[in-house]
C-alpha cells in the first residue's frame, strides 16, 4: 500500500531513527533523523531496496550485516510479529569519500504493520544508533585491560617490597599519629614482642604494648614527633612480657620521624637490633677480668651464640537530536478527512517500537496514546483523562511541571535516562526505570499551545549498565591509588631505616636503589646505574659477587653471618679496618622469573670482637671449668640423696599412718568399755569432763591420721587421671552437700558459670577443690553479716579460671601468706578445722599443671581463683 504523503511527512517528522519498507523491502519512507545518523539523502535511498541502498562494507566482511536484516525481515513476514535483532555492526557509505564507509553500530527492531485481514502491509524498521556507546565499551575495556597490566605490575612490586619488609633480618615498625597506632611491623619485631601481630598492628603502641609503657619511651616518641629529631638509644635494657613471662634484654633502637609526600611528619619509623647477646658477653668479660684479677673463684658463665599500594570511563551517549515541525492545521484538518489514511497513520504509530501518547490542554488530557505507551504506564492510559489523575505517581516527581511548563512556554524539552518511579502492572509497587524522552508543545495557526506531543523510549537496561560500569570505574581508580600509596610507604620506610638496604637488577647486579644507610658506607662513590663490580670492585675480589651470582641463577636466599668486609679508601686516605656484617642476599621475582637481588646487611664488629675475645679468656676458664665438673658431680649426687630420702619419707608417712590406726582404735574401744564399766550414777568428780575430752582427742587424732593418709596419696599421684569434666554439674552437687550450712548461715550463693565449660581434671579432685573453697567461704563468715559468696569462670589465656568470692572475715596476709597453703596452718581458731584443705587443694591444682591465688582484706572477704589448664582441641575438631 503506498504511503500518501501527508503519512509520509509525519513519518518524516519522527524524531527517531525510522525507515518504511514495502513487503518486498523497498524503502517507503524515512525520518529526517535516519538520514542523519546514516549521512544519506531521502533520494538516494527512498524508492530502493534497503540492500542495495545500504550495502555491507568490503572491510568488516565478519559482521554479516545484509544477511542478519535480511534474516530478520524474512522472519517478521514469515511469523507476522515483531523481531528485536541483536546488536549489529553495519558502517554506512562515507558522502565525503567514495568507496569508503563510517562505523556504524546499530540496535534494530522491525516491526509489522497488519491490515484488517491480517496480512503484512508494511514494515517499520527502527534502529538506535549505539556507535558512542560500543566505541565508549572498547575504550573502557581496552582502558581496563591496560589497567589490569599496571595493577598487576604494581601488586607484583608491592608483595615483593611487602616480602623484603617482612623478611628483612632486623625488627622494623612503623607508627602512626600521636597515639602512636602500630601500623607496619615485620616478623622480627612481633617476635621482640613475642605476641602476634594480629595483636597488636591498628593498635595504639603502649596499648597493645603496656609492659612497655612506664620505661621512658612515650617522652622519646613525643619528642621525635614534635622536633623531627632521630633518637638513638645504644645497650638499651627493655622489659617486655613475652609468652607470659618477662624477659630482659639489651636492644640498639632508632627512631626516626616519618614523613608524608608533602614532607610532614605523619609518625615514627622504629627499628631495633637485639644485642643482648654482645652485652652480656662484655659484661661477662668484664666480670672476668675482675674475677681472674683477685681470685680464683667459681666462674659459671657459658659460652653462648650469637646473632637476629583509570582514566575516568566516560561513556558517551548520543543524545537525541530533536526536529521538530509543527503540523500545518491544513495537514490535520486533511488528515482528518482522509478516513483511510487516518486509519493507516493510527496504525504505523501503534506499532512504532517507542511509547507515544497526545496531551490537549494544561490538565494535559490524553487525545492518543499507542500500544507501548499503555505497556509503560501498566494499562492505566484513557482517553480524555488528565494525566495527574492516570499516574498520580509522577506528580511528586515533577514531571507534570515539565508538562506544564512545556505548554506555557512553547518550547520542547528533552530528556536523556532521567530516572522515574513507575507502578509496575504485575506487582502493584512502584519500580525504578530510566526513560529517553521528548516534549514536544503542539501550537495551532496562531501559535498558541494547544496540548503536547510525548515520544519516549524506556532504556532501562542501558541506565543501568552505564551506572555498574561508573562503579566500576571508580572502584578500580580507589584500588590503584591504594597500591601507590602502599609502594610509596614502603620507601619511606628503607629511606628512614638505619640498615643497609640495596636493591639489584639483572645478571651483572645493577645497584636500582640504594637507602642512606648502604651509601654512607660508600662515601663519595656512584651506585645507582652501575654495576657491583664497577661501583664496588672490592667486593668481586672478596667473593661477595660470586654469592650474588648464585642467588640470582638459583633463586636460594643466601645468609652470612658474621662476614668480613674491608671497604677500598678513599683516594689519599688510609686503609680503614676490617668490618664484620650480617647480611641477606634474596632474591625477588617479576613475572615469574628472578629479575634481581635485595641486600639486607646490619654492622656487628662490635660483636665480633667481642666473641673473639671471650674465646681466648675461655681457654683461661678451661681449668676452672674441670673443678666445676667436679661439683656438679657432687651436686647430682646430692640430690639423689635427696629424691631417695623424700620417697623415703613418703613411705614413712603412708606407713606411720597405717600402723598408728589399730592403736588407736584399741584405745578407743577402751574407752567405749570404760564408759561402759563405770555406772553413770558412780562416776565422780571430773570422770564424764574426762572421758568426752579423751573421746574428742581421739576423734582429732584419727582425722589427722586420714588426712595424713590422703596427703601421702597425694605426694606420690603426681599427674591425676584427668578427663573432661563439666563445671556447673560440680558446682551444683557441691552445693546440695552444703544445703544444711547455706540454710544455717543464711547465705546467699551466685553462680555465674558459662553452660557447657569443662575442664581437663580428676572429677573426685576439683569436687574437692570446690568443697574446701565453698565451705571455707561458708564457715569463715563474718558474725554481723549473712554470708554472699560468688562463683565465677572464664578463659584466660591457656587457663580457665574459677574464682570463688565472699564478704567474710578475710585474711591478714601482709606477714604470714607463706603460710596460708601450708599444712596444718590456721588463721582462724573458732572454726573448727585442721588447716590442711587448702594445702591439698593447692598440691591437686599444682599436680594438674595449674595454680591459685588469693587475694584477701581483713573484716572485708577473700577471692581465691584457680587456674586450670585449658582443655588441648582434640585432632579433627574443627576448632
Amino acid at each position: 500500500m503506498p504511503v500518501a504523503p501527508e503519512a509520509a511527512l509525519l513519518f518524516t517528522a519522527l524524531p527517531r531513527p525510522f525507515m518504511l519498507f514495502s513487503p518486498d523491502f523497498v524503502i517507503e519512507a524515512v525520518s529526517d533523523a535516519y538520514l542523519q545518523a546514516t549521512l544519506s539523502q531521502r533520494e538516494q535511498v527512498v524508492g530502493r531496496v534497503v540492500f542495495d541502498a545500504f550495502p555491507d562494507n568490503p572491510l568488516a566482511p565478519e559482521a554479516r550485516s545484509t544477511h542478519n536484516l535480511r534474516a530478520s525481515l524474512e522472519q517478521v513476514l514469515a511469523t507476522k510479529q515483531p523481531h528485536q535483532m541483536a546488536q549489529q555492526h553495519y558502517d554506512v557509505p562515507d558522502p565525503d569519500h567514495p568507496g569508503q564507509f563510517v562505523e556504524r553500530h546499530w540496535q534494530v527492531l522491525n516491526t509489522p504493520v497488519l491490515d484488517a485481514q491480517g496480512a503484512v502491509v508494511q514494515i517499520i524498521h527502527m534502529a538506535q544508533d549505539v556507535t558512542a556507546e560500543v566505541q565508549g565499551q572498547a575504550r573502557l575495556r581496552e582502558s581496563q585491560a591496560r589497567e589490569r597490566v599496571a595493577q598487576a605490575a604494581a601488586e607484583a612490586q608491592r608483595a615483593e617490597l611487602q616480602r623484603v619488609f617482612e623478611q628483612a633480618p632486623i625488627a622494623l615498625s612503623r607508627l602512626r599519629g600521636p597515639e602512636f597506632v602500630v601500623e607496619w611491623a615485620n616478623a622480627r619485631m612481633g617476635q621482640i614482642w613475642g605476641r602476634p601481630l594480629d595483636q597488636i598492628v591498628g593498635r595504639p603502641h603502649f596499648e597493645a604494648l603496656p609492659d612497655l609503657a612506664g620505661q621512658g619511651f612515650e617522652a622519646v616518641f613525643a619528642g621525635v614527633l614534635q622536633t623531627g629529631e632521630p633518637y638513638y638509644f645504644r645497650e638499651l635494657l627493655v622489659r617486655i612480657e613475652q609468652a607470659h613471662q618477662y624477659y630482659q634484654g639489651y636492644f640498639n633502637i632508632t627512631y626516626q620521624p616519618a614523613y608524608d609526600e608533602q614532607g610532614g611528619i605523619t609518625g615514627l619509623i622504629a627499628s631495633a637490633i637485639e644485642v643482648t647477646d654482645q652485652v652480656r658477653a662484655r659484661q661477662q668479660v668484664q666480670d672476668l677480668n675482675q674475677e681472674l684479677a683477685t681470685s680464683n673463684e667459681e666462674l659459671q658463665a657459658a659460652n653462648e651464640e650469637y646473632l637476629t599500594a583509570n582514566t575516568n570511563l566516560s561513556v558517551t551517549q548520543q543524545r537525541l537530536e530533536l526536529l521538530n515541525q509543527q503540523l500545518e492545521a491544513r495537514v490535520q484538518e486533511r488528515t482528518r478527512q482522509l478516513s483511510e489514511q487516518q486509519q493507516l497513520l493510527r496504525l504505523i504509530l501503534g506499532q512504532v517500537p517507542a511509547a507515544i501518547a497526545t496531551f490537549s490542554g494544561p490538565e494535559h488530557r490524553y487525545t492518543f496514546f499507542n500500544d507501548a505507551y499503555q505497556t509503560l504506564s501498566g494499562g492505566r492510559a484513557r482517553l480524555a483523562q488528565p494525566v495527574a489523575q492516570v499516574l498520580p505517581e509522577v506528580m511528586a516527581q515533577g514531571f507534570v511541571g515539565l508538562l506544564n511548563e512545556v505548554y506555557a512556554s512553547g518550547q520542547p524539552f528533552i530528556g536523556t535516562e532521567m530516572p522515574i518511579m513507575l507502578l509496575d502492572a504485575a506487582t502493584g509497587q512502584p519500580e525504578p526505570r530510566y526513560l529517553d524522552f521528548i516534549l514536544q508543545p503542539l501550537a495551532d495557526e496562531h501559535d498558541t499551545s494547544t496540548g503536547i506531543l510525548a515520544f519516549i523510549v524506556d532504556v532501562t537496561d542501558k541506565g543501568r549498565a552505564r551506572q555498574q560500569a561508573e562503579a566500576l570505574q571508580a572502584q578500580l581508580l580507589t584500588a590503584a591509588r591504594h597500591q601507590a600509596a602502599e609502594r610509596l610507604a614502603f620507601f619511606y620506610i628503607f629511606e628512614q631505616a638505619p640498615v643497609l638496604v640495596a636493591l639489584l637488577r639483572d645478571p651483572g647486579h645493577r645497584f636500582e636503589y640504594v637507602n642512606p644507610a648502604y651509601q654512607a658506607l660508600f662515601p663519595g662513590r656512584r651506585l645507582v646505574g652501575l654495576t657491583v663490580e664497577e661501583a664496588v670492585p672490592e667486593m668481586l675480589a672478596q667473593g661477595f659477587v660470586a654469592l650474588m651470582d648464585h642467588v640470582y641463577q638459583t633463586g636460594e636466599t643466601y645468609v652470612g653471618q658474621q662476614m668480613p668486609f674491608l671497604a677500598q679508601p678513599a683516594p689519599g686516605q688510609p686503609p680503614g679496618p676490617v668490618c664484620y656484617y650480617t647480611f641477606t642476599y634474596q632474591a625477588y621475582r617479576e613475572n615469574g622469573q628472578v629479575a634481581g637481588i635485595s641486600i639486607f646487611a646490619h654492622d656487628v664488629t662490635e660483636q665480633v670482637l667481642i666473641r673473639q675475645k671471650v674465646e681466648g679468656l675461655n681457654q683461661e676458664l678451661a681449668a676452672i671449668n674441670e673443678e666445676l665438673t667436679a661439683t656438679n658431680e657432687a651436686l647430682l649426687d646430692t640430690n639423689q640423696q635427696l629424691v631417695r630420702s623424700n620417697v623415703d619419707l613418703d613411705n614413712f608417712i603412708y606407713t606411720a599412718s597405717h600402723d598408728l590406726k589399730a592403736p588407736i582404735s584399741n584405745i578407743e574401744g577402751l574407752l567405749l568399755a570404760l564408759e561402759h564399766e563405770l555406772p553413770a550414777a558412780g562416776r565422780v568428780g571430773n570422770v564424764d569432763q574426762m572421758l568426752t575430752m579423751m573421746q574428742g582427742a581421739v576423734e582429732r587424732f584419727k582425722r589427722t591420721l586420714r588426712h595424713l593418709t590422703e596427703v601421702s596419696r597425694l605426694q606420690q599421684e603426681y599427674k591425676q587421671a584427668s578427663a573432661p569434666v563439666e563445671l556447673a554439674g560440680v558446682i551444683e552437687a557441691v552445693y546440695l552437700d552444703l544445703q544444711p550450712l547455706v540454710q544455717h548461715t543464711q547465705a546467699q550463693v551466685e553462680v555465674q558459670v558459662p553452660a557447657g565449660l569443662t575442664l581437663l581434671f580428676s572429677e573426685k579432685n576439683l569436687r574437692s577443690v570446690v568443697y574446701n573453697l565453698l565451705s571455707n567461704a561458708l564457715k569463715y563468715r563474718a558474725p554481723d553479716r549473712p554470708p554472699r559468696v560468688r562463683i565465677r569462670a572464664w578463659p584466660q589465656a591457656d587457663y580457665q579460671v574459677l574464682a570463688i568470692e565472699d564478704n567474710g572475715l578475710g585474711l591478714d596476709l601482709t606477714q604470714r601468706q607463706d603460710k596460708l597453703f601450708a599444712m596444718f596452718q590456721r588463721f582462724h581458731d573458732h572454726v573448727e578445722g585442721t588447716g590442711i584443705g587448702l594445702y591439698m587443694v593447692k598440691k591437686m591444682v599444682e599436680n594438674a599443671g595449674g595454680r591459685i591465688e588469693v587475694e584477701s582484706q581483713l573484716g572485708q572477704g577473700s577471692t581465691f581463683r584457680v587456674y586450670f589448664l585449658r582443655e588441648q582441641q582434640a585432632p579433627g575438631s574443627g576448632q
